[in-house]
């Protein structure tokens, strides 16, 4: 981020975290200005656990244990644990009806069946790297920080890499949303960048559809589908066009921020997005806020009831941290 902007003083404490840009804030910030404010800049979070976040995450567990292991029986079931001990965290055995199928259960079931559907066709791939941080440019003075889930050399394709997706639906428009999707295209970005002169495909999103009954479309009790995209240098040109437009974006709201204060009748920085207040049927949690505060500087020095401060650093996940580490145009 622009040195001015590092060094600027704000009317919040500054933290950290707020100048490395990925994916999630990004997004964050093109659905909602104001929501990235709270989100990342005052670091609010909703109070409670997420039982999709977490359940996610377990299944990453246990797709990094059997990218690394195969799909024997003895890796099928340590893969089983791994995923156990992360939900476990999280949630009691008491909750696990609650949660059907995204529990131990339904997990168990879609790792078995897992390795049904891909245990032959990923012979043809050899594991290069799991669980990647990265920092990868974007252009000749901006940097991101990427996750990337698993990096692997294809017999026939070349590079490939992959993130695991778990879903509750499956639709044709779940599907398409990939072909768009701003993560998708910095992840195969930094496979170019880091890969260079090597034959890259690009990214395969892949995904399980977790159902509560058995569909009649479908053999097994889960549905798994890989999406595979290949970009091309102009979409990739395009993609570069505006990533780089939305950092323009954040950095303008950053310096608006700066020069805000508490005794302005409003805050002229990061502002709302009323047409993005509910997503996935749910309310947005600072929702009350945005209908209540002109200006949130008069009242964040702490956060209101049932939120909580909660840092994101897209750098490490205490869960799930890096195995490995890319930067300056070198793999480690």
């Amino acid at each position: 981020m622009d040195k001015s902007i590092i060094e600027a003083s704000y009317p919040v404490p500054k933290h950290p975290t707020w100048f490395f840009l990925d994916n999630s804030k990004m997004k964050t910030f093109m659905g909602c200005p104001r929501k990235f404010f709270y989100e990342y800049i005052l670091g609010w979070r909703s109070e409670g656990v997420s039982i999709h976040l977490e359940f996610g995450k377990a299944w990453h567990i246990a797709q990094e244990h059997l990218r690394l292991n195969g799909y024997s029986t003895d890796s099928l079931t340590d893969a089983y644990s791994s995923f156990l001990n992360h939900y476990r965290k999280y949630f009691m055995e008491a909750t696990d009806s609650d949660f059907a199928p995204k529990n131990p259960k339904g997990a168990a079931e879609a790792i078995v069946e897992y390795a049904e559907q891909y245990e032959e066709r990923d012979k043809k791939i050899t594991t290069l790297y799991t669980e990647v941080s990265a920092i990868t440019p974007i252009s000749d003075n901006r940097d991101m920080v990427v996750r990337i889930d698993f990096i692997g050399e294809h017999k026939d394709y070349g590079i490939i890499g992959m993130d695991y997706k778990t879903a509750g639906k499956y639709s044709n428009m779940w599907i398409s949303s990939w072909s768009t999707d701003m993560q998708m295209k910095i992840y195969a970005h930094t496979l170019r960048v880091y890969f260079p002169g090597q034959k890259v495909f690009g990214m395969i999103v892949d995904g399980v559809v977790l159902y509560k009954n058995q569909q009649k479309d479908i053999p097994t009790r889960h549905r798994f589908v890989r999406v595979p995209l290949k970009i091309s240098d102009d979409i990739m040109n395009d993609w570069l066009f505006d990533v780089n437009h939305w950092y323009d974006m954040i950095e303008w709201n950053m310096k608006q921020l700066a020069n805000s204060k508490p005794e302005h009748p409003t805050m002229q920085a990061f502002p709302k997005n009323p047409g993005n207040c509910t997503n996935f049927n749910s309310l947005c949690p600072y929702h009350s806020l945005c209908c209540t505060w002109a200006n949130p500087l008069r009242k964040c020095a702490t956060p209101p009831p049932g939120l909580i401060v909660r840092w994101w650093d897209p750098r490490t996940d205490e869960d799930k941290p890096p195995k490995h580490n890319f930067k300056e145009g070198r793999r480690d």
